[in-house]
């Protein structure tokens, strides 16, 4: 449920570069245009944009489940080494069912891949972690979303993270959803700053190009579409048309799943500079994308 998880030097046999587009032969990405309708979910505008304000609740992390040939693509990816802090580690928390998984940081934000395993049973579950940066305000949240309960995570007995969700956090075919609040006890040095970017500061590579991310695009039926849209607007995120906007304007867009695309199906990135050989690599099922100081990354089904 909740987790830690260019310079080229070379490209693998996994790893296809492709000159001024798509391999023939590589199949497209998927479109990502499908819109839906859902509710708009939360408060009025005026209490959400308060919210927002007063929270400043922003993405802190986001995990996908990928088939093994993806998963093992991206993992053995020499420019996926390049372009940012990586690693492979097997992770548990006190209390939780274990998990391993491949791990991309950023400065304030960063990706978890999974391969099918018993936390995360099939491709196409995703996983949503918002977050705040200043002590105390999950609290606050809390007493302004009494629908939203509170929990830790913790390591040897050591507190980890809080946060709050809905249930345990799952929804619709095991997606999940939360805010968390690093512990100020996890951090010996300077326990009063509980940002993500304290948290991230000693595996960030700032040498790398990898910098945030700044949209995420999730496909869902309607059903999980509503619960994720009302989540999103209690949290007084700025909605426009389809998607979800933070205040630093990192983008949640819902689509309507379909054939080609479930769960989190595209990522959008920011890179500390521009990338000086711009193409389009195909990894397993999804193709990545870099074009200057900006890249997008498409996941697809088999």
């Amino acid at each position: 449920m909740f987790h830690y998880a260019i310079v080229l030097a070379s490209v693998v046999n996994s790893l296809v570069q492709v000159k001024g587009g798509i391999e023939a032969g590589v199949s497209e990405p998927p479109s990502i245009v499908n819109e839906t309708s859902f509710n708009q979910g939360g408060n009025c505008k005026d209490r959400s944009n308060m919210r927002q304000s007063m929270y400043g609740v922003e993405l802190n992390h986001i995990y996908l489940v990928v088939d093994r040939e993806t998963y093992e693509a991206i993992k053995s990816s020499d420019l996926i080494r390049s372009l940012a802090f990586t690693c492979e580690q097997k992770s548990t928390a006190d209390n939780q069912i274990g998990w391993e998984g491949f791990y991309m940081r950023g400065k304030n934000t960063y990706i978890e891949f999974f391969y099918p395993q018993e936390r995360y049973p099939s491709v196409g579950i995703s996983g949503i972690g918002m977050g705040v940066d200043r002590k105390g305000i999950l609290d606050k949240m809390q007493e302004d979303l009494p629908h939203f309960t509170k929990g830790c995570f913790s390591r040897n007995g050591k507190p980890w993270f809080n946060y709050i969700a809905v249930g345990d956090s799952y929804f619709y075919k095991r997606n999940s959803f939360w805010i968390m609040e690093y512990a100020p006890e996890y951090f010996a040095e300077d326990p009063e700053d509980v940002s993500r970017a304290h948290y991230n500061f000693e595996k960030y590579d700032q040498d790398k190009p990898f910098l945030d991310i700044e949209k995420v695009s999730i496909a869902l039926k309607n059903e999980g579409l509503e619960v994720l849209s009302g989540y999103l607007g209690d949290l007084g995120l700025l909605k426009k048309e389809r998607s979800y906007v933070t205040s630093e304007n990192i983008e949640v867009q819902l689509l309507e799943e379909n054939e080609q695309q479930e769960g989190i199906c595209q990522i959008h990135f920011s890179l500390s500079k521009d990338f000086e050989k711009s193409g389009s690599y195909r990894l397993g099922n999804s193709i990545l994308t870099l074009r200057e100081n900006r890249g997008s990354w498409s996941f697809y089904k088999e």
